[in-house]
């Protein structure tokens, strides 16, 4: 036992070398900058084929005859940029500490 916290605890000093925090940090925002590009690119067509598809519900119906279409568009905005996976490193349950990443 007193060898695995004496490991662990030598380990926790290279936690903050330069090459750790890259090897953390460097994927995740290289996955950001894609994603960034993939929704600059393709943000019409993803945003418009949920539009499209929330459209035809019953609940549209409704919200088109009291002119709220604004309420269609945004939860289209809100499910792709939710749904992108930089959004998943962000993502926190409060009822599950565990549902980092």
């Amino acid at each position: 036992m007193r060898a695995a916290v004496t490991a662990l605890s030598r380990a926790a000093g290279n936690l903050f070398d330069r090459r750790i925090i890259a090897l953390v940090f460097l994927p995740m925002l290289g996955s950001l900058v894609v994603w960034v590009v993939l929704a600059w690119l393709f943000w019409d067509t993803w945003t418009g084929g949920i539009t499209a598809a929330m459209g035809s519900t019953k609940v549209a119906g409704w919200l088109q005859g009291w002119s709220a279409n604004w309420v269609i568009d945004y939860t289209a905005a809100l499910v792709v940029s939710g749904d992108s996976p930089p959004c998943h490193f962000f993502q926190w349950s409060p009822g599950d500490a565990s549902s980092w990443g």
